[in-house]
């Protein structure tokens, strides 16, 4: 599956085939469509940002994994959120 966008056609066809996660491009979607991927139990990742005064907002739309750039600053900002960072278990 290609990642169309934000819209609701992509959240749709995420839940219909029952993926684990979906990747959303630079903001959270719609409120309705992320309380329909929270309901499913799939996890959003969401590409491109580096914007420590972001994170909030996105953590608080359901974004459970934003990915980075600016890796170092961007696990500042998640701590000061709260957010620790996870222990590899091999």
């Amino acid at each position: 599956m290609e990642r169309p966008g934000n819209d609701s056609a992509y959240v749709s066809d995420t839940i219909e085939r029952r993926c684990a996660f979906i990747q959303l491009e630079g903001a959270a979607c719609s409120p309705d469509d992320m309380a329909r991927l929270k309901t499913a139990g799939v996890k959003v990742n969401l590409f491109g940002t580096n914007d420590p005064g972001a994170l909030k907002a996105l953590y608080e739309a359901g974004v459970d994994f934003p990915l980075v750039d600016k890796t170092a600053g961007m696990m500042e900002a998640a701590k000061a959120l709260g957010i620790e960072p996870v222990k590899p278990v091999y």
